[in-house]
């Protein structure tokens, strides 16, 4: 009997230890997925260099769909209150309400409204 019990709790140890392993390969997996996923969608940010106090519009992104004549940007400009240029993201705040949003790069136009 005593045999089974040993068996059963080496056996629990071993499994514990083989499941606390994989789980930290697929942590380190995961982080160095995200990273490179990052890097690659960071690559594609375009446009001049924005900074801070320029004025932009935002990528009009509501809705889905077919949307052959709508307009591509917002109708409300926003002003660049701080920049994050490692990961291109910007945070801006609006010019009406005060409303502040950090967005990506890709979602600002080309150009800025007034620099």
């Amino acid at each position: 009997m005593d045999c089974d019990i040993t068996d059963h709790d080496k056996y629990v140890a071993r499994m514990r230890k083989d499941l606390k392993e994989a789980l930290t390969a697929a942590q380190v997996n995961a982080v160095a997925s995200q990273e490179r996923q990052a890097r690659s969608y960071n690559r594609k940010a375009k446009g001049h260099n924005i900074i801070e106090g320029n004025q932009v519009l935002v990528a009009n992104k509501g809705k889905r769909g077919r949307r052959k004549l709508a307009d591509k940007w917002g109708s409300t400009p926003y002003i660049v209150v701080a920049v994050d240029p490692e990961c291109h993201t910007y945070w801006i705040k609006s010019t009406c309400n005060g409303q502040e949003k950090v967005v990506h790069r890709n979602l600002l136009p080309w150009q800025t409204v007034c620099q």
